[in-house]
């Protein structure tokens, strides 16, 4: 066997030569031999796949989806926020909890009781959803478009990484009647992040926290708007 040291050179993506790019040069001095077998090649391209630099995961974009199903719900509560009416399984919801000196908003508590696994429920007038971002849309306009990924120079960037697309693995939206509902599905399954538009509503719903496919669906699934008592 002889051994004969080779220079190779690996570029970092950014494209060939140019003053405008900034370009790293890795220069590693790879010891190669001469085998005849034919798993040299394989440690080769090993190798190279090693050094080359990683593709970026594909930008998450809005989907479309199906509202479930409605569903017969034996022993549910029944509660009424704003002019939403939602029916929760005793099997998902074991106590509602209402904080009395924060804005608006439900605590929905998980049969295990810890407060570290709840969604809470609340609303925001749609002007503050969109107008901290200096955005003149409606709430649908604007969460449409959150769906739609952009270069990193674009404004859309920067408010799809304060809303959690950064850390998304999936963006869907559903529509019933006047009812439409997005979910920003993040890794980590304390934060997640559901919106809830009502068609010419003064406000927007959220769900935030634990919430998981089944609780979403059950919430959706039998969803009903209802004027204030």
């Amino acid at each position: 066997m002889k051994w004969q040291p080779t220079l190779l050179q690996v570029e970092n993506g950014f494209g060939p030569g140019g003053t405008r790019h900034r370009l790293f040069e890795l220069i590693i001095k790879v010891v190669t031999m001469r085998l005849t077998r034919p798993t040299s090649a394989l440690l080769m391209l090993t190798a190279v796949s090693w050094l080359t630099p990683a593709q970026g995961v594909s930008p998450v974009v809005l989907e479309q989806v199906d509202w479930p199903r409605n569903a017969a719900c034996g022993g549910c509560s029944v509660l009424q926020f704003g002019m939403l009416e939602i029916q929760l399984p005793p099997a998902l919801v074991s106590k509602i909890f209402i904080a009395t000196s924060m804005a608006p908003s439900v605590h929905l508590i998980p049969p295990d009781g810890d407060p570290r696994h709840d969604v809470v429920l609340s609303a925001t007038p749609v002007r503050g959803l969109v107008d901290k971002y200096r955005q003149k849309l409606s709430a649908n306009q604007f969460l449409e478009q959150l769906g739609h990924p952009v270069n990193s120079a674009d404004p859309w960037a920067k408010i799809r990484r304060v809303e959690g697309l950064d850390n998304a693995i999936r963006y869907t939206h559903t529509a019933r009647d006047k009812v439409h509902a997005y979910w920003i599905q993040s890794t980590p399954p304390s934060s997640q992040y559901a919106y809830l538009v009502v068609d010419n509503a003064p406000d927007v719903y959220s769900l935030s926290g634990a919430l998981t496919p089944e609780l979403y669906a059950a919430i959706l699934a039998n969803l009903r708007l209802v004027p204030a008592p």
